[in-house]
């Protein structure tokens, strides 16, 4: 978890494949309540007894860990390398200069970055318009192009994931295309699951009972997708596949392209850089996204709540009640 919140909802035992959260997982979900000179003081809600209290042991990996993930190696300086006659060692030098810098820097699978290096010198004469791409909505050709990409290369083999690749292009396309809420999101996929039950089972009704199941499981399944998917794993796997095609399009002496704001804007559901502040105050994203249009874009972090204010934007007729005293809060 690397956020803070004024409130922290402890929900679930589990985490990941049906792993109990233990004390320290607890105590570190728990120490996020609570920001710096925003909130002062944090809230955590325990829906669940919290695990009992025990002697924590914190094995901290030191670099003479053996053996030692590439990922770690190729960040290393040679003098902190002890063993330079091994295979590995020999294999991350080999990679030229240019591409080791940029490999390290991304912190992800270096063999996977090696692959998708490959696979974009292969392609990058018949396919130059899905990888030399910038903006913040890429056709779905662009996005399944990328996506597969990274999805067959620096996905983990020992990683859970709750969508399929086809699954995570459409959704990711549907959100991107058409900037829909998370709300609809959810809709669609109610729809979906009522559809499917319906066809499986050759019916045209079904109970409210199984509705409200089948609408319980869509909000849980789309608010993960946002979470781990959209503001977290897919930003960075575009950061990472747009290093690298920047390595092959500069060899080839083309323009290359430049995901870091589609990545941006995915990774905060949308909201202008210049409003990201907004955000972390607490403000909903629903509320600043009703704003945006009203607040220019020369508007930086040290003017933006006196501007707030000096317009009245809390009055803004399509807020509802709860954003307008969201935004009222910060003068």
């Amino acid at each position: 978890m690397n956020t803070s919140a004024k409130n922290i909802v402890y929900f679930d035992t589990k985490k990941g494949r049906d792993i109990p959260i233990d004390y320290f997982d607890y105590s570190n979900i728990k120490g996020r309540a609570g920001r710096m000179m925003v909130h002062y003081t944090g809230n955590i809600y325990n829906f669940n007894i919290p695990p009992q209290k025990e002697d924590i042991i914190v094995d901290i990996p030191f670099f003479q860990q053996n053996p030692i993930k590439d990922e770690v190696l190729i960040q290393l300086e040679d003098k902190s390398v002890k063993d330079k006659e091994s295979s590995q060692y020999k294999d991350i030098t080999s990679i030229n200069e240019i591409e080791r810098k940029v490999i390290a820097k991304n912190g992800v699978s270096v063999k996977g970055q090696l692959k998708i290096l490959a696979q974009l010198r292969a392609d990058i004469d018949t396919k130059q318009h899905l990888i030399c791409w910038s903006g913040i909505r890429p056709k779905r050709v662009m996005l399944e192009y990328i996506l597969t990409l990274a999805w067959s290369n620096l996905l983990l083999e020992t990683e859970s994931t709750n969508v399929t690749l086809p699954q995570l292009i459409h959704l990711t396309h549907s959100y991107v295309a058409w900037e829909k809420t998370i709300s609809t999101l959810i809709n669609d996929h109610l729809k979906y699951q009522i559809d499917q039950y319906k066809t499986k089972r050759n019916c045209s009704e079904i109970d409210n009972d199984l509705v409200v199941k089948f609408e319980d499981k869509s909000i849980k399944y789309i608010l993960q997708v946002v979470r781990h998917w959209f503001q977290y794993k897919v930003p960075k796997w575009l950061s990472t596949v747009s290093s690298l095609q920047q390595i092959v399009c500069n060899e080839k002496d083309l323009k290359p392209g430049d995901y870091s704001h589609f990545a941006s804007t995915l990774e905060n559901d949308f909201i202008p850089e210049h409003l990201v502040l907004l955000s972390e105050y607490g403000v909903p994203h629903s509320a600043i996204k009703k704003l945006r249009n009203r607040i220019p874009i020369t508007v930086d972090d040290d003017n933006l709540i006196s501007f707030i204010r000096n317009h009245d934007l809390h009055k803004t007729k399509s807020l509802i009640g709860y954003e307008s005293d969201k935004i009222r809060s910060l003068y």
